[in-house]
């Protein structure tokens, strides 16, 4: 964000003088941040995906689970 000064004219016998001084600021990131912003993003990556798999193994044992009371009614009490 540029920031302008300006000084108080300054006079002359034959001219006025104005002095402006600009001044600019830079923020800088470095690559180790971004390295590591992105290792943190990978890693919850992950567990999103340890998370999923744990979710459909749990609904593939409710599954078959539902599928050995079915066929155990099935074969006893018909």
């Amino acid at each position: 964000m540029p920031t302008t000064t300006t000084t108080a004219p300054t006079t002359s016998t034959s001219f006025t003088t104005y002095t402006t001084t600009t001044t600019t600021t830079t923020t800088t990131t470095t690559t180790t941040t971004l390295l590591l912003l992105l290792l943190l993003l990978l890693l919850l990556l992950l567990l999103l995906l340890l998370l999923l798999l744990l979710l459909l193994l749990l609904l593939l044992l409710l599954l078959l689970l539902l599928l050995h009371y079915y066929y155990y009614y099935y074969y006893y009490y018909y």
